[in-house]
């Protein structure tokens, strides 16, 4: 499992509009960070990412639990008859 933080931003930057002004209102806002978690199985190379606000624990031990391969619901085993 790894984590990685975007920041997340108001408006498109100068390289998108070709402005490069901004305001002072826009330097002092803080938008603030996503959070992209991302699982990699080792046997199947199956690959899983969520985006989230935080990093919180709780958000982290319920993702693999939840999303891994491993966990998907199956049938039951056939009996041998």
């Amino acid at each position: 499992m790894d984590t990685k933080r975007y920041a997340r931003f108001s408006r498109p930057g100068h390289a998108v509009t070709g402005d490069r002004a901004s305001t002072r209102a826009e330097n002092r806002e803080q938008v603030g960070y996503e959070y992209s978690h991302a699982i990699i199985d080792d046997h199947t190379r199956l690959a899983y990412s969520e985006l989230h606000p935080d990093q919180r624990a709780d958000t982290v031990v319920s993702l693999p639990g939840a999303h891994s391969p491993g966990t998907r619901a199956t049938a039951s085993p056939r009996s041998a008859s």
